[in-house]
């Protein structure tokens, strides 16, 4: 017997930022297991995930990876906005000429 249950989608939304402070990270690689966005130029970012808890994941080559559980419930607004993502830096960095 075939389900007919459909899941309910939420967009997940938020930036991308450096740990301590404010400036954007771009190009950082925001995923779930349904969907893959990369960070705009201000490190905004905005997924599908399906209701429930699901795992948001965050790298970029330059930082330490980043995961999360987030609950999204089915009975809240659309959007749900997860704020500033804060990673930190994996060196030294780099020198700007």
């Amino acid at each position: 017997m075939e389900s007919t249950a459909r899941l309910i989608w939420k967009t997940v939304t938020g930036r991308v930022v450096v740990l301590g402070g404010k400036m954007a990270i771009i190009g950082a690689t925001v995923f779930t297991p349904y969907s893959v966005v990369q960070t705009g130029p201000q490190g905004l970012y905005s997924i599908q995930a399906p209701c429930g808890v699901t795992q948001i994941e965050v790298s970029h080559p330059d930082f330490y990876p980043y995961s999360t559980h987030v609950a999204l419930d089915p009975w809240t607004g659309e959007t749900i906005n997860l704020e500033d993502i804060q990673l930190r830096y994996r060196g030294k960095p780099r020198r700007r000429w």
